[in-house]
């Protein structure tokens, strides 16, 4: 192999290496998206910060987003579960008093 073979291999690496860093930590620190290895604590802070109860076992299509930044954190889950149930949920060790309610 040739000098200029071995450089631009060993460039290309650098820049795949490079490229990889980018999109593995710098842009999921910045931006709002919350990784699947993430998921499970965010649910967690988000629960425990609301002042609510752990999701039920029979919530189904749970989805986990953020907003803001990192002053103004927003954790917005969403799930599937029948109204009883979410009902249920609320009143289970939940500090959230409806819509309207004096604080």
């Amino acid at each position: 192999m040739t000098i200029k073979k071995i450089v631009l291999r060993t460039l290309l690496g650098l820049l795949v290496i490079f490229f990889l860093f980018i999109g593995l930590f710098v842009v999921p620190y910045f931006a709002n998206i919350v990784m699947p290895w993430d998921r499970a604590e965010a649910i967690e802070i988000a629960t425990r910060w609301g002042g609510l109860a752990d999701l039920p076992d029979a919530a189904e299509d749970i989805s986990v987003d953020t907003e803001g930044g990192m002053f103004t954190r927003t954790f917005i889950i969403e799930f599937e579960l029948d109204n009883n149930a979410i009902d249920a949920w609320i009143k289970k060790e939940c500090s959230y008093e409806g819509p309207g309610a004096d604080r």
